[in-house]
């Protein structure tokens, strides 16, 4: 008798479980959601100033000319042209960089290429000043010094590591034509300006 007993309780327990009364949940939900918009980084160059000519003999009348224009052919070029140079002239420069983007920029590299019209491929190269600028290196001496500075609305030096958006910087640069400078030689110097999104001093890892 308790044999049977035990089989028939056993039955409603295997019974119970299957149905899942014994162990059943109530469940709610929530949802959360995300619109995700870019921005995006445009860095314009403009101008609106004529370069300036200090130097060399003060009691001549200036036979140096210098002109700086935005190029027609290339978006985003300034073109400086610079004629009758020699040793003891400097041939100073501005133009503004609008940051015309949705978010803040910074000057993340200048690099700088050069052929003339003596020189083979390759032989001229530019190496730092020890003030910020750079040399132009021809036939292993230094002919220029090229240097760049940054001002803000203010008059006041900054660096480019912080172009709000819908602010502009100026830049200012100086080519100083040094003593070994080569006679009857045209030179042709090309600067890529390279701008990414301002970023942190701890995140960065990293034309003119």
């Amino acid at each position: 008798m308790k044999t049977k007993i035990f089989g028939i309780l056993a039955f409603v327990m295997v019974a119970l479980a299957g149905t899942g009364i014994a162990y059943g949940h109530w469940y709610d939900y929530a949802y959360v959601n995300a619109t995700i918009t870019t921005g995006y980084l445009q860095v314009n160059l403009s101008d609106d100033t004529t370069p300036t000519i200090s130097g060399g003999c003060t009691d001549c009348p200036s036979v140096v000319t210098a002109t700086q224009s935005l190029s027609e052919e290339q978006s985003n070029t300034l073109d400086i042209n610079i004629t009758n140079a020699y040793p003891s002239i400097m041939v100073n420069g501005t133009f503004n960089i609008d940051n015309d983007g949705t978010v803040p920029a910074q000057l993340y590299s200048v690099t700088w290429t050069a052929t003339d019209t003596d020189s083979a491929p390759g032989d001229i190269n530019f190496v730092a000043d020890g003030n910020g600028g750079w040399y132009l290196v021809d036939d292993g001496v230094n002919m220029m010094d090229i240097t760049l500075t940054f001002t803000n609305s203010t008059g006041a030096t900054v660096t480019p590591n912080e172009i709000c958006v819908g602010n502009t910087i100026w830049g200012h640069w100086s080519i100083s034509f040094l003593e070994p400078l080569e006679q009857g030689t045209t030179f042709w110097l090309s600067s890529t300006w390279t701008f990414q999104n301002c970023e942190s001093d701890s995140a960065v890892t990293g034309t003119d």
